[in-house]
């Protein structure tokens, strides 16, 4: 056989067959009944976090989930309302990239209130300016620390930096089209700013910490199934008693000095570290400590320990 032969031969054959994966976005996603309790599990969490950026922003920053759900990349790209203000970032310790949705009314109102104003988001129809930009992304770090040391299991592991910011939503969904990601949608609040965000977290990236939520979370039920269980005696005649209930903080030092100079409108710095150590107390005695945080528009408290 001559060479020219084998060279035809060769030509003539036909190249394997790539096989590409079928990717199925749902395969790997929550069960509706596991889908419920992420989604109350963050509500909590996202009220921890408004609490924390109203003490950085020194306003009030109501930041309340409004829905969550698990579907694809290309399918929340394709009907997503235009943003143009995402923000890229990681997490150590969490696999994958994540995004934040900012509206841009409501960066405009936080760069407002970071350079002293009193957070008004004037003219939304410009181009964010860099100092704007730079501003922004310090509060957004501040919340995604927030929000990602609640599933950690130490609040240190939780670092978080930024690393991109696209514009278009559909040019990041253009590479993984069928990943499965979580959408969560949260309404912000900040003086006439209502604006919601939308953070974007791909399924690897909160998978460890929602097995490690959802164990804990159906022992907890499990715990609260035994005590219904249990016979409570009640006396009818407590039903109408009134009891005063303190929120207190602990660690606040202050000279008499300080408190015979003070003046309505004064402002009495906390130490951020203790938003999760209120105390509450029950006509003088401590029963239970929470976190402060807000509800329907209002400052509430959740409850996370019983002292007594």
């Amino acid at each position: 056989m001559s060479a020219s032969d084998t060279e035809d031969s060769a030509a003539g054959a036909k190249k394997p067959t790539e096989v590409k994966p079928f990717v199925v976005g749902q395969a790997s996603s929550l069960s509706a009944q596991e889908l419920n309790r992420f989604r109350i599990h963050n509500e909590g969490i996202m009220r921890s976090v408004g609490a924390r950026l109203s003490l950085f922003l020194r306003a009030e920053f109501a930041f309340d989930l409004e829905h969550l759900d698990a579907m694809e990349l290309g399918r929340y790209a394709a009907k997503a309302e235009p943003i143009d203000n995402y923000i890229l970032f990681q997490v150590e310790r969490f696999p994958g990239t994540g995004v934040v949705g900012f509206p841009k009314p409501l960066a405009l109102a936080i760069g407002d209130r970071m350079l002293g104003g009193r957070g008004f988001g004037a003219n939304p129809d410009r181009e964010l300016r860099e100092v704007e930009l730079a501003l922004l992304n310090q509060a957004v770090l501040l919340a995604l620390k927030e929000y990602f040391s609640k599933w950690s299991e130490s609040p240190d592991e939780a670092k978080v930096r930024i690393v991109g910011r696209e514009t278009n939503m559909k040019l990041l969904a253009e590479d993984h089209p069928t990943a499965v990601v979580y959408i969560l949608k949260v309404q912000a609040i900040i003086g006439d700013c209502f604006s919601t965000v939308d953070i974007i977290l791909p399924l690897e990236m909160m998978a460890q910490s929602i097995q490690r939520a959802m164990v804990s979370m159906g022992e907890a039920g499990a715990d609260a199934v035994s005590l219904a269980k249990e016979k409570v005696l009640w006396n009818p005649g407590y039903n109408d008693l009134t009891m005063r209930l303190s929120a207190l903080w602990a660690g606040l030092t202050i000279t008499p000095r300080e408190i015979l100079q003070m003046r309505a409108g004064d402002m009495i710095p906390l130490d951020p570290s203790k938003i999760d150590e209120v105390e509450l107390q029950i006509e003088g005695l401590p029963r239970f400590r929470g976190k402060l945080g807000s509800a329907n528009r209002k400052v509430a408290i959740e409850i996370t320990e019983r002292l007594t």
